[in-house]
Formats: C-alpha cells, sequence, structure tokens
C-alpha cells in the first residue's frame, strides 16, 4: 500500500512537470525567462494625446523655421522606403522612412500565397524624415515564406506606394 501511495505521488509530479514544460514552450506561462519584460498593452490615451501634441509642436516649429529662412531649398521629393526585419518574438518588424512627407496615412498590405493581412497607422512627422507610426506584423497571419510587403501613403490626397519581398524563415 506504502509503495503505491509514492509511485502515485512520483507519477503526479512527473505529470506536473510534463504539463509545465509543455505550458512553458507553448508560452502559456512564464516560468524560465523571469527577465523578460511583459508586453505592454500599448500606449494609453494620455501618452498618445502627449505623442501627438509633441509631433504637433515639432511640426509646427519646423514648418516656422523653414518659412522663416530666406535661402531655404526646395522641399525634397517625396519618397518611400522600406525594410523589414524578423525577430525573435514570431514577429516581422517592418520599418518606414518617408522623406518629404509631413502628414498623412499608411496602409500595409502584407501577403504570402493566398494569405493577405493589412495594417494602418498614422505618418508621424519629423523633420529629417518622417515614419509610418509602426508596423508589427505576426508570422502566424500569413506563414513562412516569401512575403510581399506593400506600404501605400496617403497624402494630400495623393497616394504613392512601394512594394518589397522579404523572405521568412
Amino acid at each position: 500500500m506504502k509503495n503505491k501511495k509514492v509511485l502515485f505521488i512520483i507519477g503526479a509530479i512527473i505529470g506536473l512537470a510534463v504539463l509545465a514544460l509543455i505550458l512553458e514552450k507553448t508560452h502559456v506561462i512564464n516560468l524560465y525567462h523571469k527577465n523578460m519584460p511583459v508586453a505592454s498593452q500599448g500606449p494609453t490615451a494620455e501618452q498618445k494625446q502627449q505623442e501627438s501634441q509633441v509631433n504637433s509642436d515639432t511640426k509646427k516649429q519646423f514648418i516656422d523655421a523653414q518659412s522663416d529662412d530666406t535661402n531655404s531649398t526646395p522641399a525634397p521629393n517625396k519618397s518611400i522606403e522600406l525594410t523589414a526585419q524578423q525577430e525573435t518574438n514570431n514577429t516581422v518588424t517592418v520599418f518606414t522612412k518617408l522623406p518629404g512627407y509631413s502628414s498623412g496615412t499608411c496602409a500595409l498590405t502584407v501577403a504570402n500565397g493566398t494569405k493577405t493581412t493589412t495594417q494602418s497607422a498614422n505618418v508621424v512627422f519629423q523633420p529629417e524624415y518622417s515614419s509610418c507610426a509602426g508596423f508589427s506584423v505576426p508570422i502566424d497571419s500569413v506563414g513562412k515564406g516569401v512575403w510581399t510587403i506593400k506600404l501605400a501613403v496617403t497624402s494630400n490626397g495623393a497616394i504613392e506606394s512601394k512594394a518589397i519581398s522579404y523572405e521568412v524563415k
């Protein structure tokens, strides 16, 4: 009787250890990587408002400085620079540089075979070059393979776009 209890307890401990290992591997729990930061839920409404105000003030200061400059050069041509980088958290970050843009919206379309996903964001003004507010695409949304990443930027009624291919492994 005592041997059966000991075997039952050992079996229960092994079962719990296997369950904990499975939950750890599927990222349901996080026992092993205690120092990894927890993903935030994004900026609060107050933080978004503050960012918007800072962006607006910076944009106004830049435009005022440009109009005060009597030897000003013509505005640069609008262009789109588009790159991507696969991250360790099973996402692909899409980076944008938008020289010549001061406002507008960005529409990102990612396709892999028959699977497609879309995201949108505002253009974030910066004096050197603007960019889209940010794109992080989960790999599971379209799967691994060669992605076609297309960015369309709408500004002052005009639409410019650029597409690249990116291999996700």
